[in-house]
């Protein structure tokens, strides 16, 4: 087995050692009794198929009677969790919950933050957004802070699951903008801190998708900055199947450009009416297609 091949069996290996499913949801389906054995079952079914270099890895967690809601209906394993909810990120450093990029930190107070956009407003009003360029708007706006330390700080603004974002750094006793960004959706966080998030899409280069196969095509875009074969992680239940494409995490400031490349995933069962999803975003959504 190569160096390559042994990292990653390594990465699989301890990523499978934390896969559960939550007993309260399984418990609507079977008694406490049964729940133990089939949490086992789902736990000792994972496949680890041998790696070659050049090749897909693909993990799979066996078929399994759907858990019913599991975090708002999320699926556990490959996603990093916080009290029963799935972490998020946008483009930034900082995580948190859905419950919190929804309603804010409750105990920050964005107020707080008001002076130091509003200041920004008025030396850069053109990086701003249109609803965001007059003092009073930003006042009246809805901002919910998703995450604060001593120094730093997370504001966002704007639709939950597409949100314009506010970077802080402290500055005396108050607070000033060091960033503004956003992100088209926000994304989960691996389970695996040496495994980052790759976009993944159905048809186009992999063909079209189909029902009636145990295989999936999929196209992965990674980058040229890992020499390491994408791995994707599969969860299946009786209603949905969802993948986790990922590749090794590089060095910081690796700018590569983007790599495609079909991979193909077994199913225990074929596809049939189940939805295909992309775990690696949040709301959990459909993989799109090409």
């Amino acid at each position: 087995m190569s160096s390559i091949e042994e990292r990653l069996h390594d990465e699989l290996t301890a990523a499978v050692d934390e896969v559960s499913v939550d007993p309260v949801a399984l418990a609507r389906t079977a008694t406490r009794r049964g729940r133990r054995r089939r949490r086992r079952a789902v736990t000792a079914s994972v496949v680890l198929p041998a790696v070659a270099v050049g090749t897909v890895v693909a993990v799979t967690v066996a078929l399994r009677p759907d858990p019913g809601p599991i975090s708002g209906g999320w699926p556990s394993g490959p996603v990093l969790l916080e009290d029963g909810q799935p972490l998020l990120t946008c483009n930034t450093p900082d995580r948190f919950t859905p419950s919190v990029a929804r309603n804010g930190l409750p105990r920050e107070n964005p107020v707080d933050f008001v002076p130091a956009m509003q200041q920004h407003a008025a030396a850069e009003a053109w990086s701003m957004p249109e609803t965001l360029r007059r003092a009073a708007d930003i006042a009246r706006a809805d901002w919910r802070v998703a995450a604060v330390s001593e120094h730093t700080a997370l504001i966002l603004f704007g639709a939950v699951n597409n949100p314009t974002t506010f970077s802080f750094e402290k500055s005396g006793s108050g607070w000033k903008v060091s960033g503004m960004g956003g992100c088209r959706n926000l994304r989960t966080v691996p389970s695996v801190s040496t495994r980052s998030w790759v976009d993944v899409s159905t048809g186009g280069t992999a063909g079209l998708l189909s029902r009636s196969s145990k295989t999936i095509k999929l196209n992965v875009i990674g980058s040229f900055c890992t020499d390491e074969p994408p791995l994707t992680t599969l969860v299946e239940t009786t209603t949905a199947v969802t993948v986790y494409p990922t590749e090794r995490r590089t060095s910081e400031g690796c700018v590569g450009a983007a790599r495609l490349q079909v991979v193909t995933v077994t199913l225990s069962a074929p596809l049939g009416s189940r939805p295909l999803l992309d775990g690696t975003v949040w709301p959990i959504a459909a993989v799109h297609a090409q």
